[in-house]
């Protein structure tokens, strides 16, 4: 009888670097970035979870966004949520 050597294969959490800038907006407030230099990654919080959106297209709390060089956004704040 053979002995089997199967692993069992654990996926590597994604890693992620650290925030550089975390903002907290109250209900009923914009946050404009208007100097993208190349790109910017923006998520919103799940906890506590808000809703914001930019120009009428909501952002999904915890999945990244994407901006890039020479966009300018107005990151409108339905909720308190954190940036």
């Amino acid at each position: 009888m053979e002995a089997t050597t199967d692993k069992k294969i654990e996926p590597t959490p994604p890693l992620m670097p650290e925030p550089l800038e975390i903002k907290e907006l109250e209900a009923e407030q914009e946050y404009r970035i208007t100097d993208i230099l190349d790109h910017i990654k923006v998520i919103v919080s799940p906890e506590p979870a808000g809703i914001c959106e930019v120009f009428g297209r909501e952002l999904p709390p915890g999945e990244p966004v994407f901006f890039h060089m020479g966009q300018k956004i107005a990151i409108y704040c339905w909720q308190r949520c954190s940036l």
